[in-house]
């Protein structure tokens, strides 16, 4: 591990999770003894402690703190033992308590989008072989629907559009008009705290949008002569205030922009190159400059494949060479070198580690010192398991969207442990569970309609 790395990786982990740690100065009167530091050096773990003992009595402060850190660990596969783990359907209670808002029966009102309003429905509908179809719309109201859903403080925080409808009844992926609402589901209030609607036909909002960092963003899209120019904003669920944070040109032929959230719900957006799949780049945001920074701006890493940001902890997965088929995950205090080229960073912190590929499920235990290996299948021979996956409390949810383990077309989620090869089956009545993420004591996810055009129920998912 070269200087240059280690120094990314440290630059990267106090822009995005704020984890850098000040040293505390404190003074010593005068005949004092400073506090004498002692190096612990663990052979087993591959670890070194640091230790401050205690201040001997000319010492005055009223305090001396104790302190254990430790230095950065580099570890290599052959450093772990791998222990192969089969997976077991558990008929007992999952610990996991799982708890449902129910929104389908809240009435977010009428708009009549932009796109209906007489001055503007022929230009929108001007492709359409069913004239006398969009004409039955014109300056019509259309309903609320909700689309994405948000818990925190108690309230639930959903994003509504009333959106410009074609002729088959299908909501597309073009908003002209939408309101953010917020639920309190103890008393059953709802208010619309925030509401947007397009001046004309030459501004939009795009389908994806994104609830973190303490806000709401959102993508706007207006046409600057014959280019189409977006700017990413965020509403602040608690102001209400908007304010742009990333302004980019669309090329819809090569790329497109996707948001995530972490475990600290810190935002990241990448942009997907439709052309070369490593040519994407990674945005994360900082809420102490309100803007996204370009990973590239901050010193970059190698090839850098995906990023994780979480429980004080930031780790990079990165390839080491072009003819290696390894990779290394590099974090604040330890890199680990895995077999794997490709995957994704689930979880990271101090003593964990899960990685995703397309077929296995890497564990890292860094206390244990022990890698545990296992394909997601709930049985040998069954299809793999396959969907949106988030960590908590040791536990992993999974929405498995491989519609070959269902007889019903249905979506289960699953609650996993992964070093003891535990599965448990929360929920699957429902078609289309979708939308999961980390927070901050727990998950949630959302239960869309069949026609996958709004949300009815939200979820979330803690420790018992």
């Amino acid at each position: 591990m070269n200087k240059r790395i280690l120094a990314v990786v440290i630059a990267v982990a106090a822009l995005l999770a704020g984890c850098n740690k000040k040293k505390v100065e404190e003074e010593i009167p005068d005949g004092g003894t400073d506090t004498a530091v002692t190096t612990v050096e663990s052979v087993t773990k591959k670890t070194a402690v640091t230790t401050a003992e205690p201040a001997t009595e000319k010492q005055t402060v009223t305090e001396v703190q104790e302190t254990t850190e430790r230095v950065f660990r580099a570890y290599k596969e052959k450093d772990f033992d791998t222990i192969e783990v089969s997976w077991t359907m558990s008929s007992g209670e999952a610990p996991a308590e799982l708890n449902c808002i129910d929104i389908s029966g809240l009435d977010f009102g009428e708009k009549i989008p932009v796109c209906f309003k007489s001055e503007n429905a022929g230009q929108f509908y001007n492709n359409d072989e069913d004239i006398s179809a969009w004409k039955k719309l014109v300056d019509k109201p259309v309903k609320g629907y909700a689309v994405n859903c948000f818990s925190e403080n108690g309230y639930c925080y959903v994003y509504v559009v009333y959106p410009c409808i074609d002729t088959s009844t299908e909501i597309i992926g073009l908003f002209f008009d939408w309101s953010m609402f917020r639920y309190d589901p103890e008393s059953g209030g709802l208010k619309e705290i925030y509401s947007w609607s397009a001046k004309d036909m030459n501004e939009i909002c795009l389908l994806d949008n994104c609830f973190g960092s303490g806000g709401f963003f959102f993508i706007y899209q207006h046409k600057e002569g014959e280019e189409f120019v977006n700017t990413v904003k965020k509403l602040d669920l608690s102001s209400l205030e908007i304010t742009d944070v990333h302004v980019y040109k669309e090329n819809y032929e090569s790329e497109y922009f996707v948001f995530s959230t972490d475990q600290s719900m810190n935002v990241r957006m990448t942009n997907m190159d439709f052309t070369n799949s490593d040519k994407g780049e990674t945005y994360v945001y900082d809420p102490e400059k309100g803007k996204f920074i370009n990973t590239d701006e901050i010193g970059g890493y190698g090839d850098v494949k995906g990023s994780y940001t979480g429980a004080g902890h930031f780790s990079l997965l990165t390839s080491m060479n072009k003819d290696s088929t390894n990779s290394e995950v590099v974090g604040e205090s330890y890199s680990i070198e895995v077999p794997v080229t490709a995957a994704k960073i689930i979880y990271a912190d101090e003593d964990r580690l899960i990685l995703h590929t397309y077929n296995q499920l890497h564990t890292y235990d860094l206390k244990k010192m022990e890698h545990y290996v296992s394909e997601l299948r709930i049985a040998a021979g069954q299809p793999l398991l396959s969907g949106e996956m988030a960590e908590f409390d040791g536990k992993l949810i999974m929405i498995d969207s491989n519609q070959n383990n269902s007889q019903d077309g249905y979506t289960p989620v699953y609650c996993l442990i992964p070093d003891k090869g535990l599965i448990y089956k929360l929920i699957g009545d429902g078609l289309i569970y979708f939308n999961l993420r980390e927070m901050k004591d727990g998950v949630s996810f959302e239960l869309f309609d069949s026609g996958y055009n709004y949300v009815e129920k939200f979820y979330t998912v803690k420790s018992r």
